[in-house]
C-alpha cells in the first residue's frame, strides 16, 4: 500500500503541459523551511481573491513538506502546482522557473517566510486595472522582527518600513531597494520585456528587477499596509539581508560598477553614473542620521 508521501510525489510528478490561465500566479520559492512555508500557506489560502495559482518552487530539498502544504492549501480551495529543482538554484532561477510554468495577467513573488494582508491581491488587482499606464503596483509594508526557537515564532518587534516614501522615484531606487518582493503585484506583460529576473545574482535579484521596471515605466503606490516583510537571523530560518551582509555589498557593488563600465566605455553619463551617485548621496545621508541620533534611517 502508497504511503501519503508516495502518493504526493506520484502527482508532483505529472506533467501539466498546459497549466490552468489565472489572473494571478503567485510565486513561492522555498527550501528547508516547512514551519515558515506553513505559515505562507495560510498568508495565501486567505486572500479575499481568489482568481489565482499558486507556485511553489522547491529549490533542491526534500518533496515531502512541500507536498503535504500544497495538498493542504488544495483541500482550503487554492489551486497550487509544485515544481521540485533537483539541485540547489539560486531565488531568481526558482522564480523564472515558477513563472515560466504558469499563465496569468499579473504575477507577485510570496517568499516562504513573508505574510500578505486578506486584501492584498484584491487591492492590486483594482489598482492595476484602473491603472493600465502602471507596469506594477506596491502596498506599503510593515517589517516584522522575529526568531524561531523550538519550531516556534516568536515576534520580536513590529514597525513601518520606509514610511515616508509617497512615489517610488528611479533615483531613490538607484539609491537602495524601496520595497520586499512580498509588496508587489505587477504585468506578465513586464516580466516577458525585461526577460525575468537575473538567475546570476545571489542576492538582490529584486532591487536589479525593480530597478529595471522603473527605467520601463511607473509603478504605482498604494497607501495602505498590505504586506509584511519578516526577518530573522537564525541560520537557515534567517534572511540574506541579515545574515549575508557581505554578499549583499558585494552584490551591490557588482551591479553599480557593471553599469558604470559600461557607460565609462561609450563616453556617457547614463544609469551607472546616477548609480553610483546615489551609493555616495545614500551614504552621506546614512552618516548625517547617525550623527544626529535619528533611529528611523
Amino acid at each position: 500500500m502508497q504511503s501519503v508521501a508516495d502518493t504526493m510525489l506520484r502527482m508532483a510528478k505529472t506533467v501539466r503541459t498546459k497549466p490552468p490561465h489565472r489572473k494571478v500566479a503567485v510565486i513561492t520559492r522555498t527550501r528547508e523551511r516547512p514551519l515558515l512555508l506553513q505559515r505562507a500557506k495560510h498568508s495565501i489560502a486567505g486572500q479575499n481573491f481568489q482568481d489565482f495559482l499558486w507556485v511553489i518552487v522547491n529549490d533542491g530539498d526534500a518533496p515531502e513538506p512541500v507536498e503535504v502544504a500544497a495538498a493542504e492549501a488544495r483541500r482550503e480551495g487554492c489551486e497550487v502546482l509544485t515544481r521540485h529543482l533537483p539541485r540547489r538554484s539560486g531565488m531568481e532561477f526558482a522564480s523564472n522557473h515558477g513563472i515560466r510554468s504558469s499563465r496569468s495577467e499579473f504575477i507577485a513573488i510570496h517568499d516562504d517566510d513573508d505574510t500578505w494582508h486578506p486584501d492584498f491581491l484584491a487591492m492590486l488587482v483594482e489598482a492595476l486595472e484602473k491603472r493600465p499606464d502602471w507596469l506594477g503596483a506596491a502596498s506599503r509594508v510593515e517589517q516584522v522582527t522575529e526568531h524561531i526557537e523550538d519550531n516556534r515564532i516568536t515576534e520580536v518587534d513590529r514597525v513601518p518600513f520606509m514610511p515616508w516614501i509617497r512615489a517610488f522615484y528611479l533615483i531613490d531606487m538607484l539609491q537602495q531597494n524601496l520595497f520586499p518582493p512580498i509588496a508587489l503585484l505587477f504585468r506578465r506583460s513586464l516580466y516577458d520585456k525585461l526577460g525575468g529576473f537575473d538567475a546570476e545574482l545571489p542576492v538582490l535579484g529584486d532591487w536589479d528587477f525593480h530597478l529595471r521596471m522603473l527605467q520601463a515605466g511607473e509603478i504605482g503606490l498604494i497607501d495602505q499596509t498590505l504586506a509584511y516583510y519578516h526577518l530573522r537571523q537564525e541560520g537557515s530560518q534567517g534572511n540574506t539581508i541579515t545574515d549575508k551582509l557581505f554578499l549583499h555589498a558585494e552584490t551591490d557593488a557588482l551591479i553599480r560598477n557593471h553599469w558604470l563600465r559600461r557607460d565609462l566605455k561609450v563616453g556617457r553619463f547614463g544609469l551607472g553614473s546616477l548609480a553610483s551617485l546615489a551609493r555616495q548621496h545614500w551614504a552621506m545621508w546614512k552618516l548625517l542620521y547617525q550623527l544626529t541620533g535619528r533611529k528611523d534611517s
